[in-house]
């Protein structure tokens, strides 16, 4: 999966949802076991609250082959 569109900051969650359709994955569960990422941390990244840590997202978007890419915020 490689995703052109762009992600906004707080979006990250429907992309990771969206690749564990396309990769069969059921549920956070069966997502947790299979990148180490806690069980909690999955639960928090797909309701993309931003309380993770970016190695957390950057192991499941990996994992997932999702395409991260940071954009300076340009808004003042």
């Amino acid at each position: 999966l490689n995703l052109t569109k762009e992600v906004k900051t707080m979006e990250y969650g429907k992309a990771i949802k969206k690749a564990m359709i396309d990769a069969e994955i059921k549920d956070a569960l069966a997502l947790s076991k299979i990148t180490g990422v806690s069980y909690n941390k999955v639960t928090r990244l797909l309701k993309s609250d931003g309380t993770c840590r970016l190695m957390d997202l950057f192991t499941v978007a990996d994992y997932l082959d999702i395409k991260l890419t940071f954009k300076r915020n340009t808004e003042s």
